[in-house]
């Protein structure tokens, strides 16, 4: 495909980055003349300098001959207007990153107007993810396919977890539609098999029915519901999670250090205890009970502050912490300190981009219709519609011709999950959740030898 990527911030980086490995051909325009020369010298992309929401700044970079336009500026208004301008002049799809909270209000109306194929908010998508892991205290992460009808689940083995120690077709016998489709052990990503015996600090990514995860939860050795929660910062992101949060009826706090954001916080949620101070301050998390909560959401505007907060709730014995850091080029020096679950906007803004482009791309056949990419690792999850294929339909799943790092962990029809095994059958139509060690493919189909 042919994509003109506007903005060479950290979300343009990751985009150009993966969007030209995967062969598509790539131009970025961008203002500042350094960084785009920083950016064509490592990626092989072709580069226009000048303001992306310019009529002839787009005319040079060939827009109207793209198949797809993303901008990814820091502006919203600049964003928005660069993608009308982009479909009038004849790019086949626009996708506008927006993170204003009265631009989200009406992402429908603008999208549906304006002819903007998707409209990403990072701040809201951030939230919607710290929302699944407080609803999954077990989990450092949670990932919904198919309408939430399946959950990717990372669950940490530690030694006192009933997963220590066991292999997984032990776990398997014990729970029934539990599957464990992906091991991270240090630096490797492992597709398991029968025999493969989970070690302490495995993070496994499991795939089941709610009745066995549920039960796998109660078992893990950790909270088994939040009750209570304590932001530090109250940002765009805290907002949007205390939207999510009001049907919960929890006992929340925030701490936020401008006194007229915390003000007007109060106001607009008077359910929630709003407290004007430092909340990095270790003084003032203790006098405010830090070790009484379930729950440690740190959301400052600073990487090293939501850090520290961490760590200090992880000293205080406080059960889950969740960390927001915005500098991608941190997320390495990290695996080693200790952090729960770490989130990052600029990650989950490309991992979703990426999921429209790769679902566009493949526009005829079977296609991608869900994307998971586990960061650090060529390790994708994909969520495909079944074609009538005699190769993949109508056999035992253990007779398939699968290629080498190839799972498939779930089989879904209407609303009925299935866990397969080797002597399940699938059947055209259905929507196949498959595993892929050796990064994505474009079709089903490419998963046979």
């Amino acid at each position: 495909m042919r994509i003109v990527i506007v903005g060479a911030g950290k979300v343009g980086a990751v985009l150009c980055s993966d969007l030209s490995r995967e062969g598509h051909e790539i131009t970025l325009i961008e203002q500042k003349e350094d960084r785009l020369q920083n950016m064509m010298e490592q990626f092989e992309i072709l580069g226009v300098q000048g303001n992306g929401a310019f009529y002839d700044v787009q005319m040079e970079a060939a827009v109207d001959k793209a198949d797809m336009f993303i901008s990814v500026t820091p502006m919203d208004e600049v964003n928005i207007i660069s993608c009308v301008i982009a479909k009038k002049l004849g790019a086949q799809h626009a996708i506008a990153r927006v993170r204003t909270p009265e631009h989200a209000a009406h992402m429908g109306f603008v999208r549906d107007n304006l002819g903007i194929t998707r409209m990403i908010n990072p701040d809201l998508e951030a939230a919607q993810e710290i929302y699944r892991m407080i609803r999954y205290p077990s989990a450092l992460s949670v990932e919904p396919f198919a309408g939430n009808r399946i959950n990717l689940v990372e669950l940490l083995v530690t030694p006192d977890a009933v997963l220590h120690g066991m292999d997984l077709a032990g776990l398997r016998r014990k729970f029934q539609s539990l599957l464990v489709c992906m091991v991270v052990r240090g630096d490797e990503t492992i597709i398991p098999k029968g025999d493969t015996r989970l070690m302490d600090g495995d993070r496994v990514f499991i795939i089941g029915k709610p009745q066995d995860m549920g039960t796998l939860y109660r078992q893990m050795g950790t909270v088994d519901r939040i009750r209570s929660v304590l932001i530090v910062g109250g940002g765009r992101i805290c907002r949007y999670l205390l939207e999510l949060l009001r049907e919960w009826k929890l006992d929340i706090k925030v701490i936020e250090s401008n006194p007229d954001t915390a003000e007007d916080m109060a106001v607009a949620f008077p359910e929630v205890s709003v407290i004007h101070g430092d909340g990095t301050d270790q003084g003032m998390l203790d006098t405010e009970n830090i070790q009484g909560y379930d729950c440690v959401v740190s959301l400052t505007g600073i990487d090293e502050e939501n850090i520290l907060v961490s760590m200090f709730a992880a000293s205080r014995k406080v059960p889950r912490n969740i960390t927001k850091v915005n500098r991608t080029n941190l997320l390495d020096m990290l695996k080693g300190m200790g952090l729960q679950s770490v989130i990052t906007p600029a990650d989950i803004v490309t991992t979703n981009i990426l999921r429209v482009v790769r679902a566009i791309s493949n526009s005829e056949g079977s296609k991608v219709e869900a994307l998971y990419r586990l960061k650090g690792s060529s390790a994708e999850v994909m969520l495909f519609r079944l074609p009538d294929n005699p190769g993949l339909v109508g056999k035992p799943i253990r007779e398939l011709d699968l290629k080498p790092g190839t799972l498939i962990a779930a089989i879904l029809h209407g609303q009925q999950l299935t866990i397969p095994t080797g002597s399940d059958v699938m059947q055209a139509g259905q929507h196949v959740l498959v595993v892929s060690s050796k990064g994505a493919w474009d079709d089903i189909e490419e998963i046979l030898e």
